[in-house]
């Protein structure tokens, strides 16, 4: 399994357009064999302005060439592109590996393989307000093994909370050894609380000061789940008003 990312920025002022072709070009009945694998789409609502997140699974490239191919061949693609580009300043995409930690990595893992068929958090609540944290953590080089050691030490203590955990994934193109976290919480104010229970644990303490000898830089994006409701699979059935 590989992880797409993907982030859009678009020219200011236009969000509200882009989730307008969104939901009138890429339904399910438009591009099925894209939408199988999309585990979310997201506006960055604390990070880079006037940004889209996406997230994809895929089994490997050649599954990741096909289905992108197959979109691509789908009638009036071209012209859907040439809309939402004019939306667009830039785009980047990257490609990463679940951790090797599988409880670090609970939905992709030698146990389990969700294929975003069916939410796994459909009991979150009120989509509208929930957010999903990106957390990116860029290593220094040869500090893999250790961050990752410290983290499977951690995650067995009473303080880390799986609850709320999507995935942790490491970088395969581009930036090598960035470690990406998501969660998801009900709302700003629950992600605040969580840093404050890890404030006051004293495991989290103890491996935050050995992870903080391996980490060069890190970031924290707060995001929101697509407004368009089969593009948030995590969250909500994918066939649930599509097209």
């Amino acid at each position: 399994m590989i992880l797409e990312r993907r982030a859009y920025t678009l020219r200011p002022g236009l969000a509200a357009e882009f989730w307008a072709l969104q939901h009138s070009w890429n339904t399910m009945d438009a591009i099925p064999d894209y939408l199988e694998r999309n585990i979310g789409y997201f506006d960055v609502a604390g990070g880079t302005a006037e940004q889209i997140v996406h997230l994809q699974r895929y089994d490997d490239f050649a599954d990741w060439r096909d289905r992108v191919a197959s979109n691509q061949r789908q009638p009036g693609r071209q012209d859907y592109y040439t809309t939402a580009r004019k939306l667009l300043t830039a785009q980047e995409n990257g490609f990463f590996s679940p951790s090797p930690v599988a409880r670090l990595s609970p939905l992709w893992n030698a146990e389990r393989d969700w294929l975003c068929d069916q939410p796994v958090f459909p009991d979150a609540g009120d989509v509208e307000g929930l957010i999903v944290t990106e957390t990116s953590v860029d290593l220094l080089p040869g500090t893999a093994p250790s961050y990752w050691r410290e983290m499977e030490i951690f995650s067995e203590t009473d303080g880390f909370e799986e609850q709320s955990l999507v995935g942790m994934f490491v970088s395969l193109v581009g930036q090598l050894h960035r470690v990406l976290e998501y969660r998801w919480f009900t709302s700003l104010d629950e992600f605040h609380r969580h840093r404050s229970r890890l404030e006051r644990n004293k495991a989290w303490r103890e491996a935050r000061e050995a992870l903080n000898a391996n980490v060069a830089a890190s970031r924290i994006t707060v995001l929101r789940p697509s407004p368009v409701p089969w593009m948030r699979a995590l969250f909500t059935p994918r066939g649930v008003h599509s097209g």
